[in-house]
C-alpha cells in the first residue's frame, strides 16, 4: 500500500487530513481493507481474488502459515521435543524464501516463500518464548530472541523497501492520482469535492479542476454524461 501512496505529489504529505483536498486525495486512495494493495491487473502478484473480494497475497499465506505451524506443534509431541536449537535452525532455513522474494515477484514463488515465512515465524515463536525453560536464564535468553526477533524483522522490510520494484515505478497505465486504478473514482471524487467548496484554498482548487478536465476527455473512463439536461457534467456514482 504504501507504494502506491507514495506517488501521491509530495505538497499533499503536508496538508491537513481535514482539509477538502486531502479527503479528495484519500477518495482516490482508498485501498480495500484486506488487500493492502491496489486492486488494478498490476498488482496480481500482491493479491489473492475470492470471488470478488481481494486479499493481500503476503499477510493472507503469512497468515497461513503461522496457523498451520501452531496446528503442527499442537499435534506433534515429537516436534515439540526438539532441542530449541534445532527449531530456531528451521525457523531461519524456512525464512529464507522471503529473502529471495526480494527479487522473484512471481506469485507461485511468493506464494510458497509467504507460507514458508509462516511456518518459519510459528517455529521460531516456540523455540525462543515457549521451548526455552523457566528459569532465570531461560527467561534472558526469551528476552534476547525479543530483541533479535524484532531486530530482523525490521531489517528485512528495510532492504525489502530498498530493493524492491513497486508496479508503480513507470507504470504503463499512468502514475497516481491519474491512473486506471484512480479513473473508476475520480469523477464522484471531484463531485464530492466541489460540493460546497468555500474557495480558500486556490491552488488545490485548480489542481482538481485540472484533474476534472483530464477526466472528461479521458477516453477509458467509464461513461461520464457531460451534459445533462441542464448542461452540467454528470458523473456516475463510482465507489
Amino acid at each position: 500500500m504504501t507504494e502506491f501512496r507514495s506517488h501521491r505529489l509530495p505538497w499533499q504529505r503536508t496538508r491537513s487530513p481535514s482539509t477538502p483536498l486531502s479527503r479528495f486525495m484519500a477518495h482516490l486512495e482508498r485501498i480495500p481493507l484486506l488487500a493492502h494493495h491496489p486492486t488494478c491487473r498490476h498488482y496480481n502478484h500482491h493479491l489473492i481474488r475470492v470471488g470478488s473480494v481481494a486479499l493481500c497475497l503476503g499477510c493472507t499465506m503469512m497468515a497461513c502459515g503461522i496457523l498451520a505451524g501452531a496446528i503442527a506443534f499442537y499435534l506433534s509431541p515429537s516436534l515439540r521435543s526438539l532441542h530449541p536449537t534445532l527449531l530456531i535452525l528451521l525457523g531461519v532455513l524456512l525464512y529464507s524464501p522471503a529473502i529471495g522474494q526480494i527479487w522473484w515477484q512471481t506469485k507461485p514463488y511468493k506464494l510458497l516463500a509467504r507460507f514458508s515465512l509462516g511456518l518459519s515465524v510459528a517455529s521460531l515463536l516456540y523455540s525462543g518464548l515457549i521451548a526455552l525453560p523457566w528459569s532465570g536464564l531461560g527467561l534472558l535468553l526469551r528476552l534476547g530472541f525479543i530483541i533479535e526477533f524484532i531486530a530482523v524483522w525490521r531489517i528485512t522490510l528495510k532492504v525489502r523497501s530498498r530493493f524492491s520494484k513497486s508496479p508503480c515505478t513507470n507504470c504503463p497505465d499512468g502514475r497516481f492520482p491519474i491512473c486506471n486504478y484512480t479513473l473508476n473514482r475520480l469523477p464522484a471524487a471531484i463531485e464530492n469535492y466541489f460540493t460546497g467548496l468555500d474557495g480558500r484554498d486556490p491552488q488545490a482548487d485548480e489542481f482538481v479542476t485540472g484533474l476534472q478536465y483530464v477526466a472528461r476527455n479521458n477516453p477509458i473512463l467509464p461513461q461520464w454524461r457531460r451534459d445533462d439536461n441542464n448542461g452540467n457534467s454528470s458523473p456516475p456514482n463510482t465507489p
